[in-house]
């Protein structure tokens, strides 16, 4: 699996959720003290977007900032691109679910428990019966840096695929059954739209067993 593991920290290193998929996690308090000392030394150094470094014994992370926290992840290779995208999402679902738990912070981590199914679902991971975890996703779309799915962009579409890419671009993610349920439109309809869509470089989809999940990295 390419995510060995994710840890969510506060900027000031505390580590307040982390799921490992591998059987050599990094400690999590270690990390976020390493972070936090990367901050202090270099203030812009998490503020630049996704970064990338290696620690001793091989470990590799990349990490992206969300002003109130940072979502690591701890990964085997490189990630490519689409994968970077995961990152992006499971800030704003974190953020969306438990935003309001972070300012001010009260020390109560295990609410965060709940988020394991849900970030299980993002990075497409099946448990076993044996609790043994797999990634079993396969990532499709190539995002034209020219195309951004905003509201501009939207109104110059063809207007049969407006209303898909405008239920899409509130949700951020969903499955083509999601978008259907508060459309008039059926669910071949949609996945119709969502596949033109991702044609055209506006977003991408993953697959998770039979389960197609369409995004906006």
């Amino acid at each position: 699996m390419d995510v060995q593991a994710v840890y969510i920290l506060l900027r000031d290193g505390r580590c307040i959720y982390s799921r490992a998929y591998s059987e050599n996690p990094a400690d999590p308090q270690l990390l976020g003290g390493m972070l936090a000392a990367f901050n202090i030394a270099s203030k812009q150094w998490l503020s630049d977007g996704i970064r990338k470094f290696e620690a001793d014994g091989g470990l590799s992370f990349v990490v992206k900032d969300f002003e109130s926290f940072i979502v690591t992840f701890q990964v085997s290779r490189n990630l490519t691109n689409e994968k970077e995208a995961f990152l992006d999402i499971i800030g704003y679902k974190f953020f969306a679910k438990y935003g309001n738990t972070l300012s001010p912070f009260e020390g109560n981590i295990t609410i965060y428990k709940g988020f394991t199914p849900i970030l299980d679902n993002i990075l497409g991971v099946i448990t076993s019966e044996e609790g043994r975890t797999k990634q079993n996703i396969k990532i499709r779309g190539i995002i034209d840096d020219d195309k951004v799915l905003d509201s501009l962009t939207i109104i110059e579409l063809p207007r049969t695929l407006q209303k898909t890419a405008l239920d899409l671009l509130t949700v951020k993610q969903a499955t083509p059954e999601e978008l259907a349920s508060g459309s008039d439109c059926s669910v071949e309809e949609v996945e119709h739209n969502l596949e033109n869509l991702l044609n055209q470089g506006y977003i991408m989809c993953k697959t998770i067993g039979s389960r197609k999940l369409y995004y906006i990295p």
